[in-house]
């Protein structure tokens, strides 16, 4: 499978007694670079957050042997961010998708068509022991 990973989910949770505004960036490559976690040009904020309530809409996919950092900045001001610093959420563990240490076992047979002619027919059997 080309597509081996997974999807990490922000999860940010308000305890406030007041609404939270949010920018949320993130880095695949261990902080070298930064990407927004929304296409939100028309927003000073990327989310928000009611008082008591909790926001799972950001996710993002992740390479397997990759790990993701999260950051957010927060205001109570409606998208004023002047003077706020990122907030580096704790990293996601690295994405393992259990495909090292495996094995392929390969059994060719010979099929019998109708006509009495044979055809390889090959199975192809992968196993992996890697159970992190």
């Amino acid at each position: 499978m080309d597509d081996a990973g997974a999807t990490s989910t922000l999860s940010i949770t308000n305890n406030d007694n007041y609404t939270s505004y949010y920018k949320v960036r993130y880095s695949l490559d261990g902080g070298n670079s930064w990407l927004s976690a929304t296409d939100s040009l028309e927003s000073a904020f990327d989310i928000s957050v009611s008082a008591g309530s909790t926001n799972n809409t950001l996710s993002k996919f992740v390479d397997d042997g990759k790990s993701i950092i999260w950051q957010v900045k927060d205001t109570t001001n409606g998208g004023d961010f002047e003077g706020q610093e990122w907030e580096t959420v704790n990293a996601s563990a690295t994405v393992d998708c259990g495909c090292e240490g495996g094995t392929v076992q390969v059994n060719v047979g010979l099929g019998t068509c109708g006509n009495g002619s044979s055809t390889p027919v090959v199975k192809l059997t992968p196993t992996s022991n890697d159970t992190t």
